[in-house]
């Protein structure tokens, strides 16, 4: 079986006002060298693959849910390259809630 993270980030209002809020969440890898890495962009779904090691890091979400999915590189901080997705900004009433969640599979793979 392949190793699976799942993750649901989950923001509530506990407060008597209504609040404008984004969820977020993000994931960092440390590959040898971040301009290397090799990423495919589809509708739910961002793969990452680092040559170096030969990892292929996969993000798994609901389009519905995401207004932005994005690949960043940063080598100013130590390797990285990192996925990042943000919800569209909603509205939350007292006691309400919002949810973001994200699967990811990591596999010694290359991209299709």
């Amino acid at each position: 079986e392949e190793p699976r993270l799942a993750a649901g980030n989950v923001v509530e209002n506990r407060g008597p006002a209504p609040k404008d809020v984004e969820v977020r969440t993000r994931f960092d890898m440390e590959p040898a060298d971040p301009e290397q890495v090799i990423e495919r962009q589809n509708a739910g779904e961002i793969v990452l693959r680092d040559p170096g090691s030969g990892i292929t890091v996969t993000a798994r979400y609901l389009a519905a849910q995401v207004k932005l999915a994005q690949v960043s590189r940063d080598d100013r901080h130590g390797n990285r390259a990192s996925v990042g997705l943000r919800t569209p900004m909603l509205r939350l009433g007292p006691g309400e809630s919002a949810r973001l969640d994200v699967e990811y599979t990591a596999l010694p793979l290359a991209i299709q």
